[in-house]
């Protein structure tokens, strides 16, 4: 069977979706086991400091590994960079350890669509 590792934000952890019909757990019904790692909120920056725990659940068998992060860093700081520093260092860091690594990438939200309660927070039209 093969395992599939979801390393993520609130995409990834189904934020506002039951937990029986988020996407990872979807997956689970094609018969590959499916590890949903994802955190609302989360960074890339948290996703780096949470990989030991991608690495854990790996095991001694090949793990495919789905990354989907960014966004939360985009509307904090305005820029990219951080997050595909970060992307980039995790992606090495699992394929140094045998793993098969995939990039999902999220869809943009614009400012019109983004939540009015988080406009404090971030400045979603420069980001």
């Amino acid at each position: 069977m093969r395992k599939l590792i979801c390393l993520g934000d609130s995409l990834t952890f189904g934020l506002r979706v039951l937990q029986s019909q988020t996407w990872p757990r979807l997956v689970q019904e094609t018969g590959v086991e499916v590890i949903n790692l994802g955190i609302c909120g989360d960074t890339t920056g948290g996703m780096l400091a949470r990989l030991p725990a991608v690495l854990k659940e790996q095991g001694k068998t090949q793990a495919y590994v789905l990354l989907m992060g960014g966004s939360n860093d985009i509307f904090f700081t305005g820029s990219d960079l951080c997050a595909r520093n970060n992307m980039a260092a995790m992606v090495h860091q699992l394929l140094s350890a045998g793993c098969r690594v995939y990039v999902g990438l999220p869809l943009p939200i614009d400012a019109a669509s983004a939540p009015k309660k988080w406009a404090s927070l971030a400045d979603f039209a420069e980001a």
